[in-house]
């Protein structure tokens, strides 16, 4: 059977059909058998668990894909640290933004040894940026977002360079620098032309609207939001 294969066409029919589905690969044989196939289905419980807002049991998930990553590839294997920034995410979307930022630097130091990490790596820096966002520590967030775009881009990982740039021009808004954050905003307007009716598409293009807008008129409010 073809795991990711089977998870999709359980993910078609909804997400309780998908829930069942991972629920039964979690108590199957196999996942005894073979630890590898426990760290996949622990990291895509923690995934769909996350995804619906369900964190104590996402975390609990990503954390027990951990312990099987450490013991199946080592704790400074690429494998480890994704799972790992996986549940910094979760940390990150459930409040716990210190334990977040802890997790995500851990990763961050794992993964950016790793040639082949490229996307991971961006992704890192990325929701590390986020997570400062969330902190208040701003001029910190602009650096780690800074540098996930850079690394995307060298990456070819448009889709993660233009959301970098979306967030990036959210943070300068904060900053009080709407000039540059009408340069990042333009940039991904630009790389998401293709996809205008995209959630990041329609993000972009208003976020440009707007900030144009404050540009030619100083007395409108410029966006105050970033996407999550």
């Amino acid at each position: 059977m073809d795991f990711f294969k089977e998870l999709n066409r359980a993910y078609d029919a909804g997400d309780e059909q998908a829930e069942r589905f991972l629920l039964e690969a979690y108590a199957s044989p196999r996942k005894e058998a073979e630890p590898e196939f426990r760290t996949v289905v622990c990291n895509e419980l923690g995934s769909f668990y996350r995804a619906r807002s369900r964190y104590e049991e996402s975390y609990r998930f990503f954390t027990e894909a951990m312990e099987q990553a450490a013991l199946c590839f080592g704790t400074d294997s690429l494998k480890y640290g994704t799972v790992l920034m996986n549940r910094a995410g979760t940390s990150r979307m459930s409040g716990d933004v210190d334990k977040a930022i802890a997790d995500f630097e851990t990763a961050l130091d794992i993964v950016s040894k790793k040639e082949d990490g490229g996307p991971v790596i961006a992704s890192t820096w990325n929701n590390l940026g986020l997570a400062y966002l969330a902190a208040g520590r701003l001029e910190e967030a602009e650096g780690a977002l800074v540098r996930g775009v850079e690394i995307a881009s060298q990456a070819g990982e448009t889709y993660m360079v233009g959301t970098g740039l979306i967030n990036l021009a959210s943070v300068c808004v904060k900053l009080g620098r709407n000039g540059d954050a009408l340069k990042y905003a333009e940039r991904a307007e630009l790389l998401f032309a293709g996809e205008p009716n995209s959630e990041n598409g329609k993000y972009a293009r208003e976020m440009a609207a707007m900030l144009r807008t404050a540009r030619n008129n100083p007395t409108a409010k410029g966006p105050r939001t970033i996407p999550s």
